[in-house]
């Protein structure tokens, strides 16, 4: 079993000269999660902006009929969907970066790298993991 120090060193020693790919790995685990986080402040502004401009709140009256039950289940659905993305982004990333770590071949591009646990490769032919 490897010390704390010599763990350390290990990681220091695979990512020299290799931040690029390392950084480029967990943005793209993360840019998802940003877009979606705009995406809904963006909705959510533009709601603002039009109750406010309403004069006697008839939007709120039609909103609020219009989503009534149906809002909930489709926030729902969009729920487990983005974390069912979120979830299999993760995966992809850290299983590039144990990969990485085992093997120490950084010849993979950062997309590929990500995707790679969802291959044959990946599933089938791993019969030595612990």
């Amino acid at each position: 079993m490897q010390t704390r120090a010599e763990l350390k060193q290990e990681a220091k020693n695979l990512l020299k000269g290799h931040w690029g790919k390392a950084i480029g790995l967990n943005i793209l685990q993360i840019l998802p999660l940003l877009l979606g986080l705009f995406v809904v402040v963006g909705i959510v502004a533009a709601i603002f902006v039009t109750i406010s401009q309403s004069p006697n709140g008839s939007f709120v009256n039609d909103f609020a009929r219009e989503t009534g039950s149906n809002g909930d289940r489709t926030d729902f659905f969009s729920n487990i969907f983005s974390s069912l993305i979120q979830t299999l982004l993760t995966v992809g990333v850290n299983y590039t970066l144990l990969d990485w770590l085992r093997t120490k071949k950084s010849d993979f591009s950062v997309v590929r790298g990500i995707f790679s646990v969802f291959t044959k490769r990946g599933f089938v032919d791993r019969p030595n993991i612990v």
